[in-house]
């Protein structure tokens, strides 16, 4: 399956909106839900616009992972770039497009450009121990393993351990 990786611009708010209901529930059986004031779509353009506006100050750049016909396959970001050009990296893949590859190969489109872009320096990404497919991810794409959190939260009553990553282009 061939994607892209393109800026989120307020003209995908809706689709991007339909992305988000169609795949809560798979969403958080990993991670916490959003809530359902974020799932109002009023509420979830008044969040966008700020996103929008996070990507214009230069803190964070916020992307939508597309296949070759536009439809949306998920979310890959940089967000609070510090001083030095280092991004903490993040990003969902949806249901139907999970074990397919896509988040692999997001996350090297991301570093390609990010390393030739001269703006960003680096990269760090955390996830939690038994999201085994999201280490590959990383650690296929050259992050490497900093250190390990233990019970770094307690999600759904079980303690997880956050692995945090690093890649210095």
């Amino acid at each position: 399956m061939e994607i892209e990786i393109q800026d989120l611009a307020l003209e995908d708010a809706e689709a991007l909106f339909q992305f988000e209901l169609a795949n809560r529930t798979y969403f958080s059986s990993m991670v916490p839900d959003r809530g359902d004031d974020y799932f109002v779509y009023e509420n979830f353009l008044k969040r966008l616009v700020l996103l929008l506006k996070e990507q214009e100050e230069g803190t964070s750049q916020f992307f939508l992972i597309k296949d070759t016909s536009g439809e949306i396959l998920g979310r890959i970001n940089i967000a609070d770039v510090d001083k030095n050009g280092v991004g903490e990296l993040g990003y969902r893949v949806g249901k139907m497009s999970a074990g397919k590859g896509v988040a692999g190969r997001a996350v090297r489109i991301l570093v390609e450009a990010g390393s030739d872009d001269g703006k960003i320096t680096g990269l760090t990404a955390k996830t939690t121990r038994n999201n085994i497919p999201s280490r590959k991810v990383l650690e296929r794409n050259g992050f490497k393993l900093e250190r390990v959190e233990e019970a770094g939260a307690v999600y759904k009553g079980e303690k997880l351990d956050f692995f945090h990553y690093r890649l210095i282009f």
